[in-house]
């Protein structure tokens, strides 16, 4: 029920504000996942959007990142992404790693994952 709440929520939401400012698709107390809304249709029906996820707490093998930016690529049907390009900035805002895959592979998203409900709200977003 907290998730059909959060749906509705994001859909009023994203009927008020600009194309560029980005929705919240998840948080809790550790980060934060934010979905920009001008999504793109790709090759084969594909949906390229950025991925923004602020960091709250420090994660364990992980460098001063604050935040990152991923370009990612779902399928037509939602049931895999991929990474076009992965972009780590620090709590200053300069970028500390950037990464571009000239092949990148596709990922199953994984249910009961923060994945799964980011792709959810992908899902509402499209269909907006």
């Amino acid at each position: 029920m907290k998730h059909w709440i959060v749906a509705i929520a994001l859909l009023l939401i994203a009927a008020s504000v600009k194309a560029s400012e980005p929705l919240c698709a998840y948080a809790d107390e550790s980060m934060a996942v934010f979905l920009y809304p001008d999504c793109k249709r790709g090759e084969s029906g594909s949906y390229l959007i950025w991925v923004r996820t602020d960091f709250y707490k420090p994660r364990v093998g992980m460098y001063d990142i604050a935040y990152m930016m991923d370009f990612r690529e779902y399928s037509a049907d939602l049931s895999k992404y991929r990474e076009l390009q992965s972009i780590d900035y620090n709590e200053n805002g300069k970028v500390i790693w950037r990464e571009t895959s000239d092949a990148p592979k596709w990922k199953y998203i994984t249910p009961n994952t923060v994945g799964e409900f980011v792709k959810e709200q992908v899902r509402l977003l499209i269909t907006f």
